[in-house]
């Protein structure tokens, strides 16, 4: 068996379906033994990647999120090509401090059309508490 498994999850760009994909990470994180707080971080870091890449409303077209699961780490990675001409993705300054706050590593770039983003949080080798 390998050390690292990977989830696929393709969903509409909108905010209804992106859900999905917070309760995928948060599911998996707590699968990999990430204690309530990361678990909770890596729910809110998804929302903010997610509503980032596609904004409040949604777009027209789909988000591919990819989750690679290892026993140290949870990678979340995001794509997007979207049909429509909406608000171009990014990030505010509020969603910044919060992703610096709460992953290891972040990341949403824009290239030739394609949204993609990047998350990482780390195993904190915490053990729960009693």
């Amino acid at each position: 068996m390998s050390d690292v498994d990977v989830v696929r999850l393709v969903v509409p760009a909108r905010p209804e379906f992106l859900r999905l994909a917070r309760v995928t990470a948060a599911g998996l994180a707590g699968r990999l033994g990430f204690v309530y707080d990361e678990v909770e971080d890596v729910r809110l870091a998804v929302d903010e990647m997610c509503f980032g890449a596609v904004g409040s409303r949604g777009r027209e077209g789909a988000m591919e999120i990819l989750f690679r699961t290892s026993p140290d780490k949870l990678v979340i990675e995001g794509r997007g090509r979207f049909e429509d001409s909406g608000s171009p993705p990014g990030l505010n300054d509020l969603s910044r401090l919060v992703l610096a706050a709460v992953t290891d590593e972040h990341e949403l770039t824009t290239r030739d059309g394609t949204v993609e983003f990047r998350i990482v949080k780390n195993h904190s080798e915490r053990a729960p508490s009693a």
